[in-house]
């Protein structure tokens, strides 16, 4: 079973406060997911409580249950606190390329991305957002609204930045 997919199918119930059909949540998920892989999914979904299916046949709808979400994510062994706050460290990191980010303002950025999330997930937040920029490359870019000459720019100034740091005795 592919157990990120099916996170995945789970993670686009979450996010939407009113209750999906079937055509409706394939058309938010990326391209990869067959329909007959996301209808068990739901099935076990459902199965497990973790989201609730109302009518039947072309009138079925779906939607999270909302104290599900943190325990299927735990139960799937995924960090909790990387699935919770997804969203905003892709639009913090989408906002971190496009702007060209660097230095003290790619310390600010990620300040005030931080700032957004409670006090008890704030270091978890950070750190998962400084691996997500790590990590950055030009397959990981896909979904975030940014072009790979973008993500090449910021490449460039990031490994120019962490230079003129290095030479001027700081650090990266």
């Amino acid at each position: 079973m592919n157990t990120a997919k099916k996170l995945a199918v789970f993670e686009q119930l979450c996010a939407k406060s009113e209750a999906l059909s079937l055509p409706e949540l394939l058309a938010l998920l990326p391209a990869g997911f067959a329909e007959r892989s996301v209808r068990r999914w739901l099935s076990e979904l459902a199965n497990e409580g973790r989201i609730a299916k109302t009518g039947r046949k072309r009138g079925t709808r779906y939607r999270a249950l909302a104290d599900s979400r943190d325990a299927t994510v735990e139960a799937s062994g995924f960090d909790a606190v990387r699935f919770r706050y997804r969203r905003q460290r892709r639009e913090a990191v989408a906002g971190i390329v496009a702007d060209v980010a660097v230095g003290e303002a790619l310390t600010e950025r990620i300040r005030g991305a931080a700032a957004a999330v409670p006090a008890e997930d704030r270091q978890a937040f950070v750190e998962d957002l400084r691996e997500d920029l790590a990590a950055l490359s030009p397959p990981r870019i896909a979904g975030l609204g940014v072009s790979g000459q973008q993500l090449r720019t910021w490449l460039a100034a990031q490994s120019e930045a962490g230079t003129a740091a290095s030479r001027c005795g700081g650090t990266k």
